[in-house]
């Protein structure tokens, strides 16, 4: 069946990051950092939002940081629920602000991995002056804005 859709793509089995070989062991490591007892997600169908979860556990997995060296700090907005279902040290703050709180975190505990996870109207719009900042400080966080041109969690206003 996979070979079918890959193909179907011009696509070759090989070219992905993860061997088909590997499909397992990769899916065993995304159970283990999710607390499954919080799911079904709050998302809504068809969002990317968990795949950018499974790629963001993925890619801590890769640098081979224990759980306790990841922090994870989130705003408000459908974005902010991800580090709900992550195991990893969290700090859910106010709307526009992830970025200042990881600031302050990254200050207090420089040896941690601090991630800010925010929408765009989080990161860019509420948050903009902080964005500004952080990356003229540039302390070392690394600051996740998924883009989804959305406040979804409000009714579905045009983010800027």
């Amino acid at each position: 069946m996979c070979e079918h859709i890959l193909s179907a793509h011009d696509l070759d089995i090989n070219e992905g990051q993860i061997p088909q070989e590997d499909w397992f062991e990769a899916s065993v490591t995304l159970q283990n950092l999710r607390k499954n007892k919080r799911f079904p997600t709050i998302w809504c169908s068809g969002c990317g939002i968990g795949v950018i979860m499974g790629s963001l556990i993925r890619a801590i997995e890769s640098l081979g940081l224990d759980n306790n060296q990841v922090a994870l700090v989130a705003g408000i907005g459908c974005t902010a629920r991800m580090p709900v279902y992550m195991d990893y040290n969290t700090l859910h703050t106010t709307h526009g602000r992830a970025l200042a709180f990881a600031t302050g975190l990254k200050i207090a505990r420089p040896e941690m991995k601090v991630i800010a996870i925010m929408g765009d109207g989080d990161a860019l719009a509420i948050g903009g002056n902080h964005f500004i900042h952080a990356a003229r400080r540039n302390i070392g966080i690394t600051a996740l804005v998924v883009n989804n041109s959305i406040y979804g969690m409000t009714g579905g206003q045009h983010s800027p």
